[in-house]
């Protein structure tokens, strides 16, 4: 048995060369980050000198915002501008929850009169 995306690949012809030419930048770009990151905080001293939790949790997020840093210079860098960045934004925005407009009105009115609470209607 072959997986699903082996046999759509038949039929969309749709062969590795495409996605590594989609996707080479961005593991380029994750390389060199993190090589970046680990050099400089091997040549910095202050990442490796605070003991405890609270000097771990630091170092975490200190080299994790360097990481991300270092990766999204690269990526400008690669594709030569922000094409990423802003494909990124806008597919963020797409996934976003739809807020329900309060000023909406309904389709049928109901008048109020109609309107009878549960347990009433048998009252005479």
């Amino acid at each position: 048995m072959l997986p699903r995306f082996l046999v759509r690949r038949q039929a969309n012809r749709l062969g590795v060369g495409p996605i590594v030419a989609t996707v080479w930048k961005f593991f380029v770009a994750s390389a060199v980050a993190g090589c970046g990151a680990a050099l400089l905080v091997h040549i910095m001293p202050p990442f490796a000198t605070t003991p405890g939790a609270l000097g771990a949790l630091l170092r975490l997020v200190s080299v994790s915002i360097l990481f991300f840093a270092l990766y999204l210079g690269a990526v400008i860098s690669l594709h030569r501008g922000l094409g990423p960045i802003n494909q990124t934004v806008l597919l963020l925005r797409d996934l976003r929850p739809q807020r329900k407009r309060e000023d909406s009105v309904p389709a049928v009115e109901i008048p109020a009169a109609a309107v009878v609470p549960a347990g009433l209607e048998d009252r005479d």
